[in-house]
């Protein structure tokens, strides 16, 4: 099994004693591995700052509703509708996604010559 003889012994002697099988905790209180914001200091800061990259909003700040901020460049011109494309476009397109959402960030980006 892998395991130490030992290992496997206190694990019957656990499983034998009712009051074990009925307790609500595994460990003892304390027990277990440390929080990582308890080992390393200064961890929430750079954690937060990952973090707020990522959400809308403030964890620290409940007045806070929103942190979306959105840029955008307005071109203007005159274009044509209707057009038609190659019926091979989609296959002559590469769409590169991003990690992050992926479903709403993503870049068309035409292949030389091919379009």
């Amino acid at each position: 099994m892998g395991c130490h003889a030992h290992t496997i012994r206190l694990g019957l002697q656990e499983l034998s004693d009712d009051q074990g099988m009925n307790a609500r905790r595994i460990r003892r209180p304390g027990s277990g591995r440390k929080k990582a914001l308890e080992q390393i200091q200064g961890l929430d800061e750079p954690f937060l700052r990952v973090v707020a990259a990522h959400t809308a909003g403030s964890p620290m700040d409940e007045s806070l509703k929103t942190g979306l901020q959105v840029f955008t460049n307005v071109i203007s011109g005159v274009y044509q509708t209707g057009k038609k494309v190659a019926e091979d476009f989609k296959q002559n397109i590469k769409i590169v996604f991003y990690e992050v959402l992926p479903q709403w960030n993503y870049t068309a980006k035409p292949q030389p010559g091919k379009l």
